[in-house]
């Protein structure tokens, strides 16, 4: 969400005290590709919108900046400052606030019509993130189950899980559990109370205390009396209580963090006689509203022992499906004996809540789904298909390796669809997308991974997060592992073999195939029953032992093949033939015209599986000498390359690479760039023919199936890869810059000098001139002359100032 700033659209953090937002932005500036500025503003600042937009400006000098802004609320009026900044920033500037409450914005400006809003929800930490939380980063015991009681109690919030890690280091599994079962929050009360409650008047926290029973708060429900008189008083505490950051807007009404509210109906049960007759009315209020879960709460702490008995009776299944163990035997211990629960139903509403109830049963499909071609695939709870069957075509289409027709057939379905539904669909299209060899933008995968977070149910989640693995993002390496971790303690099988799976895959389509952890994946996919799902780790298996030059490889693609035939899966089919043409070259039955006119019916981009891995042992590739500026010309090993050898568009294709120094570039930024009035499609064919001269001129011993050492395709981007020890000017200006820059900052004069020098040395000329005035150059041409311009008058400056002195 926050990379929506790279696009020119402004962000806004807006939640409550201790859910990560400073933090987030300290991350996000961290990782910013380019100059970063900041203002961090206190309750002392008394600063207008002018005269913030002043001292913005005065930060953003570079282009390309990201300007973060935190706790923008402090403001006399943060509301009009965004959205002064969002309209009066220069273009190329990047806007990144937080604050507590939402400033009130007028969306309806055109400066603020794209406006990403990050709420609570979006920053609270769901289940399985909190489990990675105390295992990976708390070195705790695995414990899957304290993880869900921990957030249902704490909703996600940053802050009080951090002192709850805090206050129960080094205690046993028994004091960890009590420590979080004991009423009245104690391992947060002095969090809480610092925060969020004494920030607040008596009467407002008294009137909270009253009301925290209602888990959304209206005029209406909060009021005394129902009357004119007594709605405003209650709407005006409740305004007070949105600005403190107490509550935040959900619609119509307001909600509170739940282990505040916990807090506040504790303290309101055991200090105020009121008590009794306050929560007997909210229990009625709430079981006409259609809530049994906070009616029967209600009721138990108006100690109505008659009111909860019979809503639990009533409602057994979506109280026990909704509540933590613990809670669920306080509310059967005081209600008295109840009829037993149906666990199994249980499970499967609580698989709707997005609820993981422990269990060997957990994540395990309750039907098998035959699809086209006799493909069969796993109905899970918490998504049923859809009447019409497009979407059980699609992922039919999907399971056999027709990623074409499935990414066609989950496009038909989403339409104007929404809900869990279209989240799931678009997670298994981004999936399919990746499997195929085709990659897709990380951005669009963590997108739809958050959606599906967010809609439930848990098992799919948990599949979206292992997902992110396929993109091979570096810093989601690792996350099917953990998934698989994470589903073995909790017994969901189906889940952990597939997070295997995909860490075996993802391991492949980046270019590092280990024969070993697809052969452990076949295991378990097969131990679990899924035949179909083991077929394609025997094909990956084959491939991955046939890139590496291992024995056995032909052998096993044969039999993947026949597994393939009688299972009907013909992406399967492609990728053992490919095994197979890799293991034996010359094989007379695998002609590689046919297998690319499959994988290409199919959406199988064969490049990716027809590679072959370099052999560390291997001498590196020749070092390149690369300069842009006062013209393209490209040395290897110290001798001259003749670019007119290479074709026209090849040239240009290979200048635009070099301009970005090493960083990728998605292909329809390249295809609108050469060819800005050709359809998409002819654009994107003559990108392919100009990356496949370009590769064959830069390396001439290349076979058309191993992959580009310098060109390498990955997540729907080209970049230029060049060898250690190679050198780029482009890449060398930017170095001297930033260290210029940082010099300056440090104010050391001498390094300062001495790193514009260099800078000069090698950019005080014209950007690639024989390009002309191609729009692709003119933005990196003006800015390095600017840089230049710069650096020479800071030189100037400081010699005049040396004469002087």
């Amino acid at each position: 969400m926050l990379d929506a700033v790279r696009d020119g659209r402004p962000v806004l953090l807006a939640a409550p005290a201790g859910h990560g937002k400073t933090t987030l932005l300290d991350q996000y500036a961290a990782t910013w590709q380019g100059p970063s500025a900041g203002l961090r503003f206190t309750a002392d600042d008394r600063y207008g919108p002018g005269e913030v937009r002043a001292a913005v400006l005065a930060r953003v000098r570079a282009p390309g900046t990201l300007l973060v802004l935190d706790d923008l609320h402090l403001l006399p009026d943060a509301a009009h400052t965004f959205e002064l900044l969002a309209a009066t920033l220069p273009a190329d500037a990047h806007l990144l606030a937080a604050a507590r409450p939402l400033p009130a914005l007028n969306l309806s400006r055109a400066e603020l019509a794209h406006t990403v809003v990050v709420g609570p929800d979006d920053l609270r930490l769901r289940w399985w993130e909190v489990d990675r939380l105390f295992t990976d980063v708390h070195g705790r015991p695995a414990d899957p189950v304290l993880a869900w009681d921990a957030t249902w109690l704490t909703g996600g919030w940053a802050a009080p899980l951090h002192e709850f890690l805090l206050c129960t280091r080094g205690l046993s599994r028994r004091q960890v559990r009590r420590t979080l079962t004991a009423p009245g929050v104690p391992f947060a009360v002095g969090y809480l109370d610092r925060q969020v409650l004494d920030e607040l008047g008596p009467d407002l926290r008294e009137f909270l205390m009253r009301v925290a029973i209602h888990p959304e708060l209206t005029p209406a429900v909060c009021a005394s009396a129902d009357t004119p008189a007594a709605r405003a008083e209650a709407a005006a505490m409740l305004r007070r209580a949105e600005r403190a950051g107490a509550l935040v807007r959900n619609g119509a009404g307001l909600v509170g963090e739940p282990l505040l509210r916990h807090l506040l109906v504790h303290r309101f049960a055991t200090t105020s006689p009121d008590a009794p007759g306050v929560f007997t009315a909210a229990a009625a209020r709430l079981r006409a509203a259609g809530d049994p879960l906070g009616a029967a709460w209600a009721a138990f702490l108006a100690r109505d022992r008659p009111a909860l008995h019979e809503l639990m009776e009533r409602h057994p299944v979506v109280i026990g499906a909704a509540l933590p163990a613990h809670w669920h035997g306080i509310l059967r211990a005081f209600a008295g004996p109840t009829p037993p629960v149906d666990l199994g139903e249980v499970r499967r509403i609580a698989e709707e809540f997005g609820i993981v109830v422990g269990g060997p049963e957990t994540g395990v499909p309750t039907a098998v789904v035959a699809g086209p071609g006799g493909t069969e695939f796993p109905e899970f709870p918490g998504v049923p298909l859809d009447d019409e069957g497009r979407l059980a075509e699609a992922l039919s289409r999907m399971g056999a390796g027709d990623y074409r027709a499935a990414i066609a057939g989950f496009d038909a379905f989403l339409g104007d669809r929404d809900g869990p539904l279209a989240a799931a669909a678009e997670l298994f299209r981004a999936l399919s997308c990746l499997l195929s060899g085709h990659g897709c933008d990380v951005r669009d995968v963590e997108k739809a991974a958050q959606r599906v977070a967010h809609t439930g149910p848990a098992w799919l989640g948990r599949l979206a997060r292992a997902g992110l693995t396929l993109t091979g993002a570096s810093e989601y390496r690792g996350e099917a592992r953990a998934v698989r971790a994470a589903c073995e303690r909790l017994g969901d099988v189906w889940g952990g073999v597939l997070a295997g799976h995909m860490e075996a895959c993802a391991a492949m389509l980046r270019g590092e195939p280990d024969p070993d952890l697809l052969t452990g994946s076949g295991r378990r996919l097969a131990a679990a029953g899924m035949a179909a799902a083991a077929t394609w780790s025997l094909a990956y298996q084959a491939l991955a032992r046939a890139q590496r030059a291992e024995p056995g490889a032909e052998e096993i693609a044969l039999r993947a093949e026949r597994d393939a035939e009688r299972w009907e899966l013909p992406g399967a089919l492609v990728i053992a033939r490919c095994a197979r043409l890799l293991a034996d070259p010359g094989a007379s039955d695998v002609d590689h015209d046919t297998l690319a006119e499959d994988a290409a019916r199919l959406g199988i981009r064969l490049e990716t599986f027809l590679r072959v891995r370099r052999d560390p042992a291997a001498p590196p590739p020749t070092a390149f000498d690369i300069r842009c500026f006062g013209g393209f010309a490209v040395r290897l090993a110290g001798k001259p390359l003749d670019l007119a050898r290479l074709a026209p568009q090849s040239r240009v294709l290979f200048r635009v690479l070099a301009l970005h120094a090493g960083r990728p570039v998605h292909r329809e930024v390249l295809a609108a760039a050469l060819w800005p009035d050709a359809p998409a499609h002819a654009a994107f064919h003559r990108l392919q023919t100009a990356v496949y001269k370009l590769r064959r001129f830069l390396e001439p011993g290349r076979g058309r199936r191993g992959t580009s050492a310098f060109v390498p395709f990955e997540d729907g981007a080209y970049r230029l890869r060049l060898p250690e020890g190679s050198y780029l000017d482009i890449a060398a200006a930017e170095d001297a810059l930033a260290r210029a820059r940082r010099a300056a900052a440090r104010g050391d004069a001498a390094r300062e000098a001495r790193t514009l020098r260099e800078l000069l040395a090698v950019a005080d000329a014209l950007l690639l001139p024989e390009t002309g005035p191609e729009e692709w150059v003119i933005e990196a041409r003006e800015r390095w002359a600017d840089a230049a311009a710069e650096a020479r008058a800071r030189l100037a400056g400081r010699a005049s100032y040396a004469d002087r002195v």
